[in-house]
């Protein structure tokens, strides 16, 4: 549909975004299996994710999980909102704050490789403050930016070596 036509109608692009959006949370509450919408209530839920319910999370954090459990707070459309935790299939537990169905706010994730995140997220991804810990015993205490090492942070390596300085899109941006 072309502006004129939006305007034809008497609907701003404001106006069909927000109706894009009700619809897109329409779908997304009809994929959920035992949710029912009820504001700030506790309850467990069951998620069968189609690809059109998954939010891009980065690709590391459930390339392989097909379902999950979800023990927390719903906001009043039936979205994940407030505290809850939410257990992948692959054995990954997501413990903390969501909005709107994101991970958002102060959240930890623990993996079933036993690395783990602790801190800042937005969007499903890690944003702020936090403390990357892996499994070979290296470790990132710093910034993120959309789920990627930014800003000033420090790496303390397994083997000993540290690097604190500038980094940029993930990677070290500096000496």
């Amino acid at each position: 549909m072309n502006a004129q036509g939006m305007n034809a109608q008497g609907m701003n692009a404001q106006g069909m975004n927000a109706h894009m959006r009700a619809e897109v949370l329409q779908h997304q509450a009809s994929q959920r299996i035992h949710s029912t919408p009820n504001s700030r209530r506790n309850s467990t839920e069951t998620d069968l994710r189609s690809s059109q319910h998954i939010r891009s999370p980065p690709a590391s954090f459930h390339a392989n999980s097909t379902t999950e459990e979800y023990e927390g707070e719903y906001d009043d459309i039936g979205l994940r909102s407030g505290h809850g935790t939410l257990k992948f299939s692959n054995g990954d537990t997501y413990r903390g704050g969501f909005l709107e169905g994101y991970r958002h706010g102060r959240g930890e994730i623990k993996f079933a490789d036993g690395s783990k995140y602790n801190g800042a997220w937005e969007h499903d991804k890690y944003h702020g403050y936090g403390q990357r810990c892996f499994a070979n015993g290296d470790m990132y205490i710093g910034h993120f930016d959309k789920g990627q090492r930014c800003g000033h942070g420090k790496f303390e390596y397994a083997k000993g070596d540290t690097y604190v300085g500038a980094w940029s899109n993930g990677k070290i941006n500096g000496y």
